[in-house]
């Protein structure tokens, strides 16, 4: 039984039953609302801040989501890949169109920067709001009846755009580092194994320290996954809402990466013996995988978070938008 139900049964969550918490013990941190009295779900819910989530309660989630919503799911996964292709070409005509124009007076040139930076932002500022509604979504997925959470958090993303993109702007710069670090450790090591004199142990060591570090980078890079849900769920100030968002996804980082590496590497996995194949085959069951990982890439963050809300701070999905941190 997916963990939010509004049954009263006790549900199974990330850790296995969970335990049905002390109505007589403080509320959680974040949980400051009071259920009303006939609300008989809020014994399901204790806080959990030693401990983490499981990849496979992500994964289940995102399906949950994808199956309860499909199509704002899809909505969302669509206008994704249409306003990429429409930015690239958008840059593409751009291109054309500065071209034409000065080689009409004589003057060969390139798409001018100004409006590659205009475009760019364009669909940078689309991007973000495009996640919005999805995480009103994934936390109206868990009550009992809509309540417009879907339009709601489009209106808040709209009215905290400049913040948005400034945090993301540093995530971006966060990751750039991160990714620089990785790469010169991981080319650091090489080389000094490169110097070993027995040729196995250099490869073995080669090999498992590319692994680990590519690991550990990739992991530093979910750190900040969720700035974008925590900004407009909790409304933290920026400094506050990078803060927050690192310590909710470094904690939870190793499930939060294989949650998002599995998939892929069941697909790679299932693609496999197709070469062996008509090419047919192959082709289409890349075209339904490929599908299939855009939705659940889409509903990957959203569903994330409000799962560590609910496991991590014992707050019912239904009282995100209601309770503060």
């Amino acid at each position: 039984m997916t963990r939010g139900s509004t049954t009263s049964k006790p549900s199974r969550g990330p850790r296995g039953p969970r335990r049905h918490a002390d109505r007589s013990r403080p509320a959680p941190s974040g949980a400051a609302f009071t259920p009303p009295d006939d609300d008989d779900t809020a014994f399901l819910f204790a806080a959990h801040p030693d401990q983490t989530i499981d990849t496979s309660y992500i994964i289940e989630r995102a399906f949950h989501l994808i199956g309860e919503r499909p199509l704002q799911v899809i909505g969302i996964a669509v206008a994704s890949a249409l306003l990429g292709w429409g930015m690239l070409l958008g840059i593409t005509g751009l291109g054309a169109l500065d071209n034409s124009l000065s080689q009409s007076v004589g003057i060969d040139a390139v798409t001018h920067p100004v409006s590659v930076i205009a475009l760019m932002l364009l669909a940078w500022s689309a991007a973000l709001l495009l996640q919005a509604p999805l995480i009103g979504a994934a936390i109206e997925v868990h009550t009992d009846e809509r309540r417009g959470f879907f339009s709601l958090l489009l209106n808040r993303a709209v009215g905290k755009l400049p913040q948005l993109m400034a945090g993301s702007l540093f995530v971006i710069l966060a990751t750039m580092l991160v990714m620089t670090i990785t790469m010169g450790l991981v080319t650091g090591l090489v080389v000094l194994a490169g110097m070993l004199p027995w040729d196995f142990i250099a490869l073995l060591i080669q090999i498992v320290g590319v692994l680990v570090f590519m690991f550990l980078g990739m992991r530093a890079l979910v750190g900040s996954s969720m700035l974008v849900p925590v900004m407009l769920v909790e409304e933290l100030a920026l400094g506050d809402a990078l803060r927050r968002s690192w310590t909710m996804g470094w904690r939870n980082g190793t499930a939060i990466l294989w949650a998002l590496l599995l998939p892929n590497l069941l697909l790679q996995a299932v693609l496999f013996p197709t070469q062996f194949m008509p090419w047919y085959i192959g082709m289409g069951i890349a075209l339904v995988g490929g599908i299939g990982l855009s939705l659940y890439y889409t509903a990957v963050v959203p569903v994330t978070y409000v799962a560590v809300r609910e496991y991590i701070d014992g707050l019912h999905p239904g009282r995100l938008l209601v309770a503060r941190r």
